[in-house]
């Protein structure tokens, strides 16, 4: 008996590790006792229902994992309420904590800077430096991951770039009132209006939750994009290149210990007010079209 019981639960493992998760459910059902066998069932339908989603286009990439990971965990958990002493406990709750690792939906950060040679130079590969810094020192850190960086940015690189659907934006770099500055191949200004700013963000609804335009005269442009559900930072004046990089090692302390964006932001100014204080009113957080009071 001691042999079959080893024997299932590493081939249930197995099935789990190995994402069938199906034909884990199917094995489950045939393990747990009368009065759970009502659980498993609705997590097969929840697994049918997730696959019929997924077949029509419904749901993205990473909705479909972290709805298939949370099935996963509720089938763990089902098992290890029936196995739920010894060593078999314990291997259970290790490939828990290794499914749980593995499938989790981490918010991925995009950030964008430009520095075109036609316009004063900006310390944007420093802030890039200390704000991921901050971040991979925080508790949550686990909850974020960076994209690749996009340095120099043309408009072809940024809409490549938008293509990874990243939660966080971050520009770093010159901005006006119409709109904010990436470059041409030849490394020189090139506007980006406020109309195309509309149009980009308005495929990324629902899936970016937080954009930080670290530039100068960006609080139109923030307002604007804020209009998509999205959190946006901006700033209704210029803005000095240590008081925009005080605000983003502050902000992103604060995301890497797992606070929310008001939170965040919070931290940020605090940092801003210690080390730039004359900068304080310049910066801005919007959401849905209105100024925020934070």
């Amino acid at each position: 008996m001691a042999f079959l019981c080893v024997k299932t639960i590493c081939w249930f493992l197995e099935l789990v590790s190995n994402a069938r998760l199906k034909e884990a459910l199917d094995l489950l059902e045939t393990l747990v006792p009368a009065h759970l066998q009502g659980d498993v069932v609705q997590n097969k339908s929840q697994l049918a229902d997730l696959e019929r989603q997924k077949r029509l286009g419904l749901l993205s990439f990473d909705e479909e994992k972290r709805q298939r990971a949370i099935i996963t965990n509720a089938a763990l958990e089902l098992y290890k309420s029936v196995h739920s002493t010894g060593q078999d406990a314990l291997t259970v709750t290790r490939v828990t904590n290794e499914i749980t690792s593995s499938t989790a939906v981490k918010s991925k950060i995009l950030f964008i800077t430009a520095n075109p040679s036609d316009q004063s130079r900006l310390q944007t590969d420093r802030e890039h430096r200390l704000l991921k810094a901050e971040l991979e020192r925080g508790r949550a850190r686990d909850n974020f991951v960076f994209l690749p960086p996009q340095f120099a940015t043309t408009i072809t690189e940024l809409l490549r770039a938008v293509n990874d659907k990243p939660n966080i934006i971050h520009f770093s770099g010159h901005g006006a009132t119409n709109g904010i500055a990436i470059t041409t191949e030849n490394n020189e200004t090139q506007m980006m209006p406020v109309a195309a700013l509309q149009r980009m963000f308005r495929s990324l609804k629902d899936l970016t939750k937080i954009v930080v335009l670290n530039a100068c005269y960006t609080a139109e442009q923030a307002k604007i994009i804020s209009e998509f559900g999205m959190y946006v930072v901006g700033n209704n004046l210029p803005i000095t290149d240590p008081a925009a990089i005080s605000f983003s090692e502050g902000f992103y302390n604060g995301l890497g210990e797992g606070k929310s964006f008001e939170e965040a932001y919070n931290d940020a100014m605090i940092v801003v007010l210690t080390k730039n204080p004359d900068a304080a009113h310049i910066i801005e957080a919007w959401k849905d079209g209105n100024k925020l009071d934070i």
